[in-house]
């Protein structure tokens, strides 16, 4: 194979292919990762060409945003259904994708076993491995059978933080050498201007959050996110804090249901807004519309709503994990993700102790400037000439 650009991990191979089979409308945060991470791809390998492949729905998603048409995209007209687009990844697209590609960068987890040009593979995380009520049981089952086989054939493995390598190389089976850590970053859009319907004040006004102590949870609605025992400890803020208000963002679920009973038997239905997925620029105004940010989740592969939060200003507390302890440092207060009453304790000291909430709010977004999705792009290009190079040792 004959190489492009040269990044710090030796020559760039001249056809880069990415696995974007997983790509439709309102995907959650592995979707925003792909086009964050691509923005910055497609300037720093200029010299390589990137094709994308993907279905129907997935092409006409990625045809609209900004750097389309830097890349190809390759419409495999797949059949729908998540059984379906994962048959075709593991059986079909190594094919595929070898007529045409130098390597194939699979972002989401799974990819094809067999793969004739060099693989590079993420593994957001394990949760789906170890934690039990997953909410798509037929999914979690595949993903089991599936993405052990998937990620000891490919050549190199992409993970964000060093405590979800280790997970990833101990349950998985993965020798570490063949594991790459690349972390994510917390950007955001510029601030959407006042009287935009997408600033502070507006979302405020329209969410009934006017005079209220905002308590903001980014997360998708599944239980590792540990909403519901943080609607319990929610129950004990309000008691300490009256205008307290939780506002729960992230795509809706059929565990969501459960989650609204749970509210309304608390006591919090007038406490809690349940939002669904939430655009960008209107998610910048929820960052800087809170008071403080609370994650709780009992399994992460890296946290990026703690590092948006930090971004935007705000005081984060969140779960004590090895993965957010990584992400988050000393700005960051953290709780036991078990415990309701650390829960409830940490998010009264954010609302009542402004010494505090100040004082994480700077380091916070001092931590966050320490994270680039540039460094993201280049780190990953280093792993795709490793790939490379150990393809050519081989």
């Amino acid at each position: 194979m004959s190489g492009g650009r040269r990044s710090a991990g030796g020559p760039l191979p001249q056809r880069i292919g990415i696995n974007a089979v997983f790509v439709e409308p309102r995907s959650g945060g592995i979707l925003r990762y792909l086009e964050l991470l691509l923005a910055e791809l497609v300037d720093l390998a200029a010299g390589s060409r990137l094709i994308l492949f993907t279905g129907p729905v997935g092409s006409d998603y990625l045809r609209g945003l900004p750097w389309a048409e830097r890349v190809e995209i390759v419409n495999l007209r797949l059949l729908v259904g998540a059984g379906l687009r994962l048959a075709t990844q593991l059986l079909l697209l190594g094919r595929v994708a070898s007529r045409r590609v130098d390597l194939l960068y699979s972002p989401a987890l799974t990819g094809p076993i067999a793969c004739p040009v060099p693989h590079v593979l993420t593994v957001p995380d394990v949760s789906w491995l170890v934690l039990p009520n997953h909410p798509d049981r037929l999914t979690q089952r595949l993903w089991k059978i599936a993405v052990p086989a998937v990620a000891r054939r490919a050549d190199r493995i992409v993970v964000y933080t060093a405590a979800a390598g280790e997970a990833c190389a101990r349950l998985l089976r993965i020798d570490p050498a063949r594991i790459d850590v690349v972390p994510l970053a917390g950007t955001l859009p510029a601030p959407a201007r006042e009287g935009s319907g997408q600033d502070p004040v507006s979302l405020a006004r329209r969410l009934g959050l006017d005079n209220s102590m905002v308590v903001l949870c980014v997360a998708a609605k599944r239980p590792q996110k540990n909403l519901a025992r943080l609607l319990e400890a929610f129950a004990a803020v309000v008691q300490a804090v009256p205008q307290a208000k939780l506002v729960l963002a992230g795509p809706p679920s059929d565990y969501e249901g459960e989650l609204r009973e749970l509210a309304r038997e608390l006591g919090l239905a007038e406490r809690v807004a349940f939002l669904g997925f939430v655009p960008e620029e209107e998610l910048v105004g929820l960052y800087r519309l809170a008071d403080c940010f609370v994650l709780p989740s009992l399994s992460e592969g890296f946290g990026l709503p703690v590092l948006e939060a930090m971004s935007a200003g705000t005081p984060v507390c969140c779960s004590d994990l090895p993965v957010l302890r990584e992400v988050g440092g000393e700005a960051a207060l953290y709780f036991d993700p078990l415990n309701g009453e650390e829960i409830a304790e940490a998010l009264k000291s954010l609302l009542s102790n402004r010494d505090l909430a100040n004082r994480l709010a700077a380091a916070g977004q001092s931590r966050a400037n320490r994270f680039s999705w540039r460094q993201t792009a280049e780190l990953t290009l280093e792993v795709f000439a490793r790939a490379r190079r150990q393809a050519q040792r081989a």
